[in-house]
C-alpha cells in the first residue's frame, strides 16, 4: 500500500530498513563505482530513500561524483523524507523528486544527462505486480549513455514475486534487444539477507 502518515513510514522503517540494508549490502559488494565520475542515480519506488542512502554511504568519499538524484515515489510523505534524507548528502539542486506511480511516469522525469554515468536502482519494487516492465525497459534505454542497473527483491513465488524481476531482468539480456544497446557485464543471483532468501540482478550497458 502507499503510505499515508509519518505513523506508518516509522514503522516501516523499524519493520524493514535492517533487512533491507542487509539485502544492499550484499549488492553493493559485488559492484564497484569508485572511478565512475557525473553518477546520476534513479531510484525507483524510493520509498523513505533507503537505497540510495545506502549506495551514497558506501561511497561518501566519493560524493563529489555524484550529479543528480531522481526519486520516484508514489507516497507523497514518504518521498518527502526521502528528499529531506538526500539533501544531508547533496545540494538541493542536485535532488529531483517524482511523486508519481511507476506506470505514470514519462521519460521526461527520468532523463538524464548523456555523458553521466547512470545508476538505477529498484530496491524490493520489481517484484509487485501492479505496473509495466516492459513500458518501463523502454523509457530507460531512450536515455543515451553508460547505465548500470541494480534490483533486489525477496525471493518469493507469489503475488508477483521474484518471477517480475528475473522478466525485467531477461528483457535486457534477450539478444534480440542488443541492436538497441551494447551490454557489458550481467549477473542474477540469489542469497541469504539475514533470515530472509533473497534475488538481485546487475546490468551494466550502453545505450
Amino acid at each position: 500500500n502507499i503510505l499515508e502518515t509519518q505513523d506508518q513510514l516509522n514503522q516501516y522503517w523499524h519493520s524493514y530498513s535492517t533487512m533491507i540494508k542487509n539485502q544492499w549490502d550484499f549488492v553493493l559488494n559485488s559492484v564497484d563505482f569508485s572511478r565512475d565520475r557525473n553518477i546520476e542515480i534513479i531510484d525507483y519506488g524510493c520509498g523513505q530513500g533507503l537505497a540510495s542512502i545506502l549506495i551514497l554511504d558506501k561511497h561518501l568519499n566519493k560524493i563529489e561524483n555524484y550529479s543528480k538524484i531522481i526519486l520516484v515515489e508514489p507516497s507523497k510523505i514518504a518521498l518527502d523524507r526521502a528528499k529531506h534524507i538526500m539533501h544531508c548528502y547533496l545540494s538541493k539542486e542536485k535532488v529531483e523528486t517524482v511523486n508519481k506511480k511507476l506506470d505514470n511516469i514519462l521519460y521526461d522525469d527520468i532523463k538524464t544527462s548523456k555523458n553521466a554515468i547512470k545508476i538505477h536502482l529498484f530496491s524490493n519494487i520489481l517484484d509487485i505486480d501492479d505496473f509495466s516492465t516492459i513500458d518501463l525497459f523502454n523509457k530507460i534505454i531512450k536515455n543515451k549513455g553508460v547505465h548500470h542497473i541494480l534490483a533486489v527483491s525477496h525471493d518469493r513465488d507469489f503475488n508477483g514475486g521474484a518471477v517480475r524481476l528475473k522478466d525485467f531482468y531477461n528483457i535486457f539480456i534477450d539478444e534480440k534487444n542488443h541492436t538497441l544497446f551494447t551490454i557489458k557485464k550481467y549477473k542474477i543471483e540469489k542469497f541469504n539477507a539475514g533470515d530472509n532468501q533473497a534475488i538481485y540482478f546487475y546490468i551494466s550497458l550502453e545505450v
